[in-house]
């Protein structure tokens, strides 16, 4: 990284986009922000809303350098960005997306690596940092504490000493996206990018770490400027400024009040489309969204001191017929299954759990977070083994058969963003060639999503983009037993 540029010694936070126009490289002909100017005060609190595909992602993208405008400026405190240190400039910066990434270590590091060698947030080394800083234990208990993590975390076997697994896969979303924001936190940012933070959280887990966030933005000790990309409007409603973008234009600006006081504004139709959705259980999250005292005033004995039957073996028997032919053999079975993490082995996950799963049959697994699911998951394809009980396919316990040809019959798309390999694009190609007989219409078919897909960090569409790749590739994996 460039060791020229700008480090100014005091930063305020005022941000102010001047008639920027920009578009991706690898698409000159599809203009993203058009003209788009907007004047963000320091410790003000702004929130972008807009339809997928308007420019609100791009804003943050530009906001961090990772692109430059093609036209326009982008000023912090009157200075130029393309002037200032990039590096020190990503120091100044804090960002929480919808997928938090953790080191495979505990937490106290994860939320430790919050602070560069240099005494910013940054990007160096994991090696280099473990030899130049060290972050007192009192200033990562406050950044949790800060986070709605504090609590979770002193209730684990070895409290910040926890290790949680490579990309924190022994925690639940909830717990990996609080960890994930101490660690920001940590590093006391000037300026705080909150990108879609809570949308890949269930319901319970959102209002969790929106809590979190909200205590962020209203600290008045410690005020900083934020922004925030946002679908789910009920997150955004104590924002400073909202402002819509459409077709790359700031086409609206209010607080949520004045919005919903105009009659024909977009944010109000909106707000109005997603209450309707909402109230008929159909909207992001279902129905667990009406009322968040729904989720409050569940009983903590139903959580912790369950008597009887687990929950995990309610149900065993109760298949209904329709799903599946009379008589068949279960797809995979998990019989008495119990399981912990190795890291923390007094951290009962399932207790005796039982499913049956039959071919061509949909599961929706939901419930709580930290409940089991992903352990679910993870069980399945063979990532951990049982301590008690057993997981079978098609009556087989799954430990006696070859490990990669059984991972070769699931097809699996999850919630983080990969690369799609030239291997899997290869393969793709050639079995579409085969099918098609022509390769100029697998070009306009796949064309949109196959040529943008390497700068699907910077896509406007990225979570759409890849999320069909993923499920074409699990599709022509032949996989038709679907678990959500």
């Amino acid at each position: 990284m460039s060791s020229t540029g700008l480090k100014p010694k005091e930063i305020i936070g005022n941000i102010n986009f001047n008639e920027v126009i920009f578009n991706y490289p690898t698409r000159p002909s599809h203009q993203i922000l058009n003209g788009l100017s907007i004047n963000i005060k320091e410790g003000q609190t702004i929130a972008f809303v807009g339809p997928s595909g308007g420019g609100k992602s791009t804003i943050v993208k530009l906001l961090e350098r990772f692109y430059d405008p093609i036209d326009g400026t982008i000023t912090l405190d009157g200075i130029n960005l393309r002037d200032i240190n990039v590096k020190y400039l990503r120091g100044l910066l804090g960002y929480v997306g919808q997928e938090p990434q953790l080191f495979a270590t505990t937490i106290a590091k994860n939320i430790a690596y919050g602070i560069s060698s240099d005494g910013n947030d940054g990007n160096n080394n994991v090696e280099d940092y473990k030899e130049k800083v060290t972050v007192s234990q009192k200033k990562i208990e406050d950044a949790a504490k800060l986070a709605n993590a504090h609590d979770f975390i002193m209730s684990l076997p070895d409290k910040y000493e926890t290790h949680v697994g490579d990309k924190g896969s022994q925690l639940s979303g909830g717990q990996k996206q609080r960890i994930a924001i101490a660690r920001v936190l940590v590093g006391n940012p000037k300026i705080l990018l909150l990108d879609e933070a809570t949308s890949a959280l269930d319901s319970q887990s959102e209002l969790i770490v929106q809590e979190a966030l909200e205590n962020i933005i209203s600290n008045k000790q410690n005020k900083r400027t934020t922004i925030i990309i946002a679908h789910r409007l009920s997150t955004i409603r104590h924002a400073d400024t909202i402002a819509v973008v459409m077709g790359g234009t700031i086409v609206e600006t209010g607080t949520h009040d004045e919005l919903m006081s105009q009659n024909d504004t977009y944010y109000k139709k909106l707000v109005d489309t997603q209450k309707n959705a909402m109230a008929e259980g159909t909207g992001t999250n279902g129905s667990m969204m009406k009322t968040n005292s729904s989720i409050s005033s569940v009983p903590s004995s139903l959580l912790t001191n369950f008597s009887g039957p687990s929950e995990s073996q309610l149900g065993f028997d109760k298949v209904p017929i329709k799903f599946h032919e009379s008589g068949a053999q279960p797809l995979i079975v998990f019989r008495n299954v119990s399981f912990s993490y190795p890291t923390r082995p007094n951290k009962l996950i399932l207790d005796r759990f039982k499913l049956k799963i039959y071919k061509g049959e949909t599961i929706g697994l939901c419930g709580i977070s930290g409940g089991g699911k992903s352990t679910v998951m993870g069980l399945i394809e063979r990532f951990y083994d049982p301590h008690l009980g057993q997981v079978e396919y098609f009556g087989n316990n799954i430990q006696h058969i070859n490990v990669k040809w059984y991972r070769d019959q699931i097809g699996y798309v999850g919630t983080y963003n990969v690369y799609i390999v030239v291997v899997s694009v290869t393969f793709i190609f050639v079995y579409l060639v085969v099918y098609y007989r022509s390769v100029s219409s697998i070009i306009v078919l796949f064309s949109p999503y196959f040529f943008h897909s390497r700068q699907y960090n910077a896509h406007p569409s990225k979570q759409l983009c890849l999320f069909r790749l993923s499920l074409f590739l699990s599709l022509v994996q032949r996989s038709r037993t679907n678990i959500i």
